[in-house]
């Protein structure tokens, strides 16, 4: 009976967990490079744009294992000529309601729709219709797999750069450079020079003589252990960050481990 009780409340505790995590809307990582951004829940719709590895994006909802996000800007929508007039160099949208479409044509996915008055930027023209930039409520779909919980959603967000820096994207390729040269050291715990690291904080979870209460993670790898201040890790469980520590070279572990001195989330 005990044992039945213990295994209900864990059901109920990672339950509630899964729960908790997924809280739109939120921002997503992409995982993976020249991911397709589709017109519905489903391969059979319209590709709409690609998005490429450390993108972010707005994810909205979920449909089964496929995220709706806000359609990136350099996607393109579709609309008909005969709702938009040209005045003073402006392109305004004439009537209520109209239909914005994966496609030049009728019968494509409607992916959002534009109000009369709003002014909407045309990048091209096929036929009757023009290509425009999308606007906020376009959306498209993105199958899960492709995308990792990166932070919750902020108001400024929309401000935030679509792809991570290249200095950023330096800075990780030298870490993982390190990392390869790194040398075992016989001694069962020396501090080496302090080390810095940028990568997404997650829970150890429950194993057994692990050596740190959190991972850092990369590319959905972990590139070191954390030990330190576990409340103030717990904090940015989630995020990506940039630490500042000691290394300890520890043989047992199967992954380099930091002391953690400094850690402050990543613009």
């Amino acid at each position: 009976m005990k044992k039945i009780i213990i295994s209900l409340f864990l059901i109920v505790f990672f339950c509630s967990c899964l729960l908790a995590k997924e809280e739109y809307p939120f921002v997503g990582l992409v995982t993976h490079d020249k991911v397709n951004v589709r017109a519905g829940a489903n391969t059979n719709f319209e590709i709409l744009s690609k998005l490429a590895v450390n993108e972010r994006v707005t994810v909205l909802s979920k449909s089964y294992e496929w995220y709706k996000i806000s359609l990136p800007k350099d996607s393109v929508c579709y609309i008909n000529e005969r709702y938009v007039k040209i005045t003073d160099s402006e392109y305004i949208v004439t009537a209520n309601r109209v239909n914005l479409r994966a496609k030049p044509g009728e019968n494509f996915t409607v992916i959002g729709w534009v109000d009369k008055g709003q002014t909407v930027k045309i990048l091209k023209k096929t036929g009757n219709w023009y290509g425009i930039e999308p606007l906020g409520n376009c959306v498209g779909w993105v199958n899960e797999k492709f995308i990792s919980y990166y932070s919750e959603f902020k108001k400024d967000d929309n401000k935030l750069q679509a792809k991570v820096t290249p200095a950023l994207q330096l800075e990780t390729k030298n870490i993982k450079s390190k990392l390869e040269k790194t040398k075992v050291v016989k001694s069962e715990q020396s501090i080496d020079k302090q080390t810095t690291a940028v990568g997404i904080v997650k829970p150890m979870g429950r194993v057994f003589k692990r050596s740190g209460t959190h991972k850092l993670m990369w590319d959905n790898k972990i590139i070191y252990i954390l030990q330190g201040d576990r409340g103030k890790l717990d904090s940015f469980i989630n995020y990506r960050v940039k630490i500042i520590g000691e290394r300890l070279e520890i043989p047992s572990s199967k992954y380099p481990v930091i002391y953690v001195k400094q850690i402050t989330a990543c613009e």
